[in-house]
């Protein structure tokens, strides 16, 4: 959107106070095992949502299978098809998701399993033979970003001890480490409110890993993610 003014999250210094951090689950995709033992074939086909230039998205696409293991695939084929090898049987959940790809690109969809939901999915029972039509319909995801401002006493590089934070509908979170400018980028947003702040995270500063000494700093102002559209937030 160009023009529209972006968010300016603040953060002040900390004189002495503690500060406790909650953990956050980050989605993180397992290799296949190398000592991968016969089994069953599992594969399916991701649909990009129906918008005219994003084709080429299907290279920052990634498949995950979870259950009894946990196996990650990519999306490499141009018709969006893919394909789990030597699968064990047992009950799965099916999920696709996008990230940057190339040369600054982005597969902008929100997360999504197979059976159509962003939050749950679909129990997918593998028992005794192959599964396969499993397919997944995305939809285009929405976009917050702004800068994050920093005492004038910090150098840059406490930016990699800081995340971006946005709980957004149905429990689900999302998370972003800032440029080394303090720029952000949140992507692949659900429809819904999200509750922004930034956080101070542990970071290894040359020296060894610390903490920055920061208080969490949240924007003024609600946020709604919309689909299809990118969403920003304008300054005050």
């Amino acid at each position: 959107m160009a023009g529209a003014a972006l968010p300016r999250l603040r953060m002040r210094a900390l004189a002495s106070a503690a500060i406790l951090l909650a953990s956050v689950g980050l989605l993180a995709g397992v290799a296949p095992r190398a000592d991968a033992v016969d089994g069953h074939t599992v594969s399916g086909r991701v649909y990009l949502p129906p918008d005219d230039g994003i084709a080429n998205w299907l290279q920052g696409i990634s498949v995950t299978l979870k259950g009894t293991e946990t196996l990650t695939t990519a999306v490499s084929a141009l018709d969006g098809t893919f394909s789990f090898a030597n699968v064990a049987d047992g009950d799965y959940t099916l999920q696709a998701s996008g990230a940057p790809f190339g040369a600054g690109d982005i597969a902008n969809v929100v997360p999504e399993y197979y059976g159509g939901s962003y939050t749950t999915g679909t129990v997918i029972p593998v028992l005794g033979g192959d599964v396969a039509d499993l397919n997944i319909f995305l939809d285009r995801g929405g976009i917050l970003q702004g800068q994050v401002t920093l005492p004038i006493s910090f150098s840059n590089t406490v930016y990699q001890g800081v995340r971006i934070l946005a709980d957004g509908p149905g429990g689900v979170a999302y998370s972003a480490t800032p440029s080394s400018s303090g720029a952000y980028l949140l992507f692949g947003l659900a429809p819904g409110d999200y509750d922004l702040r930034a956080v101070a995270a542990p970071y290894d500063d040359g020296a060894g890993t610390t903490t920055p000494n920061l208080v969490t700093g949240y924007p003024e102002g609600q946020f709604y993610a919309e689909h299809p559209f990118e969403v920003y937030k304008a300054s005050d």
